[in-house]
């Protein structure tokens, strides 16, 4: 039987917080929204005009992946920093990487996947911070 944790507003709040702040330096222009924009093929009009929707989408979904992580690491029984660390990336190995990698594989064709290994990483590895 799975029995839900105490939810931990002021823990679920901070991690939406950090995630929004890492989130926004990763797509400024001090990081890597140049790079991003020229390999989505995402131009400047068209990022400003949908920036609201993604952001409020965004919070929603820091939202919900931080109460699921939460859940899972007291079901797991992860308490340490370094077993928390381990089934985060266990996490995100068995499902984001996954999807990533399948993602790209069925819209570009296994061909163009090593051309494609930059995007790739940098948006592998955002989902994994």
């Amino acid at each position: 039987m799975i029995e839900f944790v105490p939810i931990n507003l002021w823990g679920i709040g901070t991690a939406v917080l950090a995630a929004w702040v890492v989130a926004g330096l990763w797509y400024s222009p001090l990081l890597f929204i140049r790079p991003w924009a020229e390999m989505s093929g995402v131009d400047g009009a068209k990022f400003a005009a949908g920036l609201r929707r993604a952001i409020a989408v965004d919070l929603a979904s820091f939202a919900v992946m931080a109460f699921i992580l939460d859940q899972v690491l007291h079901a797991w029984g992860a308490l340490t920093i370094v077993s928390t660390v381990l089934c985060t990336f266990l996490l995100w190995l068995g499902f984001v990487a996954v999807t990533l990698l399948h993602s790209v594989t069925m819209s570009t064709g296994l061909c163009t996947i090593m051309r494609s290994m930059p995007a790739i990483a940098w948006s592998a590895w955002w989902q994994w911070v």
